[in-house]
């Protein structure tokens, strides 16, 4: 499967609610607990996981930048 730049940065705005241009751990598990059923504890360890592969500088935030890096990496695996 493959992905444009625009389709990922498209996925990355969408995943940004607060429109900072940086998805935050809580952010992240904002949406995971919705995908799952309001199940904060399978969004919080979905959150934490994408956290882990995403954000290399560890800042506690995915730039755009670390977004699509981390994307492509893990659909080329």
């Amino acid at each position: 499967m493959s992905f444009t730049r625009k389709e990922i940065t498209d996925v990355f705005h969408a995943f940004d609610a607060d429109k900072s241009g940086q998805v935050s751990s809580q952010e992240l598990v904002n949406l995971f607990t919705k995908l799952f059923n309001n199940d904060s504890v399978k969004g919080k360890e979905a959150a934490e996981f994408v956290m882990t592969m995403f954000d290399t500088d560890k800042s506690g935030q995915i730039s755009l930048d670390e977004f699509i890096k981390g994307t492509e990496k893990y659909i080329n695996q």
